[in-house]
């Protein structure tokens, strides 16, 4: 094969050696024109500066595209970015110069929690939008928090619409504003003799609550204490917390003289109602059934209230009227002045009854001396702080309380400490019950603050079953004068049953300015006396067991080891209430066995008694410490009072003599913290168990106690 190629090749190289022929130059033929259309055209948006045509191969064309408008130029259709360009014609072409409208970027911040949602109306797309384009915006809070409006560049919008339109022309800044839902509580309370529509509750901020005023039978609604109206319909925006006092008088309608002017009738009432207000002419005049002379036919009236204001005096206390009847009928009026008789209406010198009358309140109306007499008022129960007038009446425990009204004047009694100092006592009055009660001596005011009390001076004593409680508030029906003269301000009276002293006793309060009492009453023990000792502050009152360890390091720091004390060896019962067979409160069930511990509570006992930090010291705590001290201990009851064991429900356990029993008997219920009155102070009571003084051991070999006095 290689050797053929080769004579190819030499072959053909001989020829062309060989030819003798002279080359004639040849003219070329012409290339023909070549053209090109190139089609130039704009997008929306904008122009460019020519269409393009038909042009030769290798011509260049230039060109500009123009935006119109909010338009910008972004490129052409082949990718050239250059809005003018040239362009080399090679081949058919078509270009498109590319616009899009302007972006403006629209900015959101928050202030609060929540978000907004954005929805395009007509165009565009989030973050940025295209000019022109209109976005809704809507905020949506998070929970418990409340759209309060808008902020920044919204331009004409009403800052508190949602959601809103907003028109993309320029780049815009808003804020959503948030803020945390407020929560008020509205307080409503009564005064007695209405209600309301609402008793309150919790109201978001801006809420209006309605609320209604509803006056009882016999009463009429005379305004409200907290919101400045007489309305009976309030309409309240809440944008605070609110306590207000609807409050509600006695329509009182006193029996008009004319109707008594019978001394049978007189006789009538008063052995029904004791103490008889009666009107006329608007003059108010007091009968009550303190009459000496009732049986010769003569009744007297006062112008003040009988049973607080006595019959003597350089004042109005000195002036009644007395009124003579013969056979049934008034014969004559007396009309005293300081004890003095000044004036005498005959009843032969008038026509009638009422002529007599007429003629009477003429004289009264123009004596100075007797204008109080038209100045009845019916005090009402409010919220506040209320101080003991010492005005007290007493009747029998078992008595009714109507019994009050029979008593025809009040006793004047104090309070007297250890230090012979004389207190004031006063009571929180809420909603119209007691919340707390304390008695304030002289030298209280250098502690700056003290303790609103009340399971200390209104319980049960589970060893005796007497009770103190509140039996009934009263609302008082009063003059004026003696509103005025005995310094008092919404009088009302406590009536208190105490079953330990077989009395009912009624006390007189006054309403007070809390600035008045120059000390910081408190409402809660936490923290304070028995709550910030070291030992008791660390009391679980829901675990038993931790009651037993605080009674171990209790002994301890009073120089006894109990540390043989097996916690686990620790069984603490409680028995329902209906299968409670017991006389006692709670008891012990293994004195005298010292591997065992079992105590045993009624259980309304316990859960009532274990609440802290609503007494000094919990009723819990207590007894718990009376029915260790006979399970731990080993002691038995001791008659004397005054002490943790202080015991007669069963028989009586003698320390000196019989008169033990016959002392003023003080158990560790009347006990509290740091008492002036050593008697009545847990401290010194729970030393005196501790350490032996005046105690009873169980002699657990006999089962006679066997008296310690150290």
């Amino acid at each position: 094969m290689k050797k053929l190629l080769y004579l190819l090749v030499i072959s053909l190289l001989a020829y062309s050696c060989s030819s003798d022929e002279t080359s004639t130059p040849v003219t070329p033929v012409p290339a023909p024109i070549v053209k090109y259309t190139i089609t130039l055209s704009a997008g929306e948006g904008g122009t460019v500066s020519t269409t393009g045509g038909e042009y030769e191969a290798g011509q260049t064309v230039n060109v500009t595209a123009t935006p119109q408008g909010e338009y910008v130029f972004t490129s052409w259709s082949d990718g050239n970015t250059n809005a003018t360009r040239t362009i080399t014609i090679g081949s058919n072409s078509t270009l498109t110069a590319n616009f899009e409208k302007r972006k403006y970027a629209l900015t959101l911040n928050f202030e609060g929690e929540g978000e907004v949602i954005e929805e395009i109306v007509n165009a565009g797309r989030t973050t940025e939008y295209d000019s022109g384009t209109t976005v809704k915006l809507t905020a949506q809070p998070e929970d418990e928090w409340l759209f309060t409006g808008w902020s920044g560049d919204i331009g004409v919008i009403d800052p508190t619409e949602n959601p809103i339109q907003l028109t993309i022309t320029e780049p815009k800044t808003l804020t959503a504003n948030f803020k945390k839902i407020e929560y008020f509580t509205l307080t409503v309370s009564t005064t007695l003799g209405g209600e309301t529509s609402i008793s309150g509750g919790t109201y978001q901020n801006g809420e209006t609550v309605i609320i209604i005023a509803i006056p009882k039978e016999g009463y009429r609604f005379i305004g409200w204490e907290g919101y400045d109206s007489e309305e009976t319909s309030l309409s309240l925006n809440i944008e605070s917390d609110i306590n207000l006092l609807a409050k509600f008088e006695a329509i009182y309608n006193g029996v008009n003289l004319l109707n008594l002017l019978s001394l049978s009738e007189i006789k009538s009432n008063l052995d029904s109602e004791c103490l008889i207000l009666t009107n006329y002419n608007d003059f108010n005049f007091f009968i009550s059934n303190s009459q000496p002379y009732i049986n010769e036919g003569g009744v007297f009236l006062r112008t003040i209230r009988p049973d607080l204001v006595g019959w003597s005096g350089s004042d109005v206390t000195g002036n009644y009227f007395y009124f003579m009847f013969e056979n049934n009928n008034l014969k004559y009026i007396d009309v005293y002045l300081n004890r003095s008789r000044i004036k005498i209406f005959y009843r032969s010198d008038y026509q009638s009854n009422e002529k007599i009358l007429d003629d009477f309140t003429y004289y009264l109306n123009n004596t100075s001396f007797f204008s109080q007499t038209k100045d009845i008022k019916i005090s009402s129960i409010k919220d506040g702080i209320y101080k003991s007038t010492g005005y007290i009446k007493q009747i029998n425990y078992s008595q009714s309380i109507e019994n009050f009204d029979c008593i025809n004047s009040f006793n004047k009694g104090d309070w007297r400490n250890h230090l012979n100092e004389k207190g004031d006592e006063y009571f929180k009055i809420t909603n119209g019950t007691v919340t707390g009660r304390v008695v304030i001596y002289p030298s209280d005011y250098e502690k700056g603050q003290m303790l609103w009390q009340f399971d200390n001076y209104f319980y049960t004593d589970p060893f005796t079953g007497n009770s103190r409680d509140i039996v009934k508030i009263n609302e008082e029906i009063i003059d004026d004068f003696t509103i005025n003269r005995l310094n008092l301000d919404n009088p009302i009276s406590l009536i208190i049953g105490d079953q330990t002293s077989n009395i009912k006793e009624l006390n007189l309060l006054k309403k007070i300015d809390p600035n008045e009492l120059n000390i910081n009453l408190v409402n809660s023990y936490e923290g304070y006396g028995f709550y910030a000792d070291e030992i008791y502050s660390n009391i679980d009152f829901n675990d038993p067991k931790s009651y037993v360890e605080a009674f171990i390091n209790d002994a301890s720091r009073n120089g006894v080891d109990l540390s043989y004390v097996n916690l686990d060896n620790f069984v603490f019962n409680i028995i329902p209430d209906t299968e409670w067979t017991s006389d006692a409160a709670a008891y012990a069930s293994k004195p005298c066995d010292n591997n065992q511990i079992e105590i045993t509570f009624k259980q309304s006992v316990w859960e009532t008694g274990k609440i802290p930090y609503k007494s000094e010291i919990p009723n819990s705590v207590k007894l718990m410490w009376h029915e260790l001290g006979h399970d731990i201990l080993n002691l038995d009851h001791v008659c004397l009072g005054d002490h943790i064991m202080s015991g007669r429900h069963q028989d009586p356990k003698i320390v000196y003599s019989t008169a033990d029993c016959e002392e003023e008997y003080i158990t560790v219920y009347g006990m509290t913290w740091e008492n002036s009155d050593s008697r009545k102070n847990f401290q010194r009571a729970v030393s005196d168990m501790f350490t032996g003084y005046e105690q009873i051991k169980f002699d657990c070999q006999t089962g006679k106690g066997n008296t310690i006095l150290y």
